[in-house]
């Protein structure tokens, strides 16, 4: 998981099309706020498994809205402060051959995935709609009681970002402390689902894009140079009715996230 720092930011603008066309990519910067969305903090096994609070950089400075990000990969970590550039993808817009993506997502799989899935392959395809579909059960188990969270839903929610880091991290799998029976049985639900792509609309994936971002405490060379890293927003409405901020539409540099481990 990851290791926190400080604030980042988002500037940027959400393009949408009007109804029966299709969803234009959205282009934000991104600032990791902190390691925590609910309350308590979530951790499990000496490492925060819980959205994190992100949010976006208005042009006076100041980051609102702030949101949930929840991420996908155990691998790296990531500190606050840090600023990076991020296109926001759909699956839709990833996997239908109607909706050109204009970016890939870039997550490796695990390998062994077919033992939690019957012993079928896994996709790439069947990986992310699982992922996203974990990432809706964790919002939904907090959306009642974010600040007030149970042992028992702070659980249920470790395990669910346990099983989408094991989708993308052999380390993930290794673990047998954080990916533990419920984390597995979480996995083969999510596996064992019939998905289509449109139950995911209100889904983004975070896509980084190239290194070092402009106005970033993050130079050349530094631990946090290079490392790619994905978040998942769930939103209640469809994204393309949605309007996060003002700002430039430009390419966009990423800093790329380490995961947050628990200090």
């Amino acid at each position: 998981m990851k290791r926190f720092i400080g604030p980042a930011c988002i500037c940027a603008m959400i393009l949408f099309y009007a109804a029966g066309m299709a969803e234009a990519q959205t282009t934000v910067q991104l600032e990791l706020v902190n390691a925590n969305y609910f309350n308590p903090p979530i951790t499990d096994n000496g490492v925060y498994a819980g959205p994190y609070t992100g949010g976006i950089v208005n042009g006076n400075g100041s980051v609102s809205p702030t949101f949930a990000i929840i991420c996908d990969n155990y691998d790296t970590d990531v500190s606050t402060g840090l600023q990076w550039l991020a296109a926001g993808v759909t699956l839709s817009q990833e996997f239908n051959a109607n909706v050109p993506p204009p970016l890939k997502l870039e997550n490796s799989l695990s390998s062994g995935l077919s033992a939690y899935n019957n012993g079928n392959p896994v996709t790439a395809e069947l990986a992310y709609e699982a992922a996203a579909w974990m990432a809706q059960q964790i919002m939904q188990i907090g959306s009642g009681s974010p600040n007030s969270l149970s042992a028992m839903q702070q659980q249920a929610i470790a395990d669910y970002n346990w099983a989408i880091w094991a989708l993308f991290s052999n380390n993930a799998v290794a673990n047998a402390g954080g990916f533990d029976p419920g984390a597995q049985q979480d996995l083969k639900t999510a596996l064992g689902n019939s998905y289509t792509l449109s139950q995911f609309d209100n889904v983004t994936f975070w896509v980084p894009y190239n290194s070092v971002p402009p106005n970033s405490n993050c130079s050349l060379g530094s631990p946090c140079y290079g490392v790619s890293q994905e978040y998942i927003t769930v939103t209640p409405e469809p994204k393309s009715m949605l309007l996060f901020g003002t700002g430039l539409l430009a390419i966009a540099f990423v800093l790329r996230r380490r995961h947050l481990r628990n200090a």
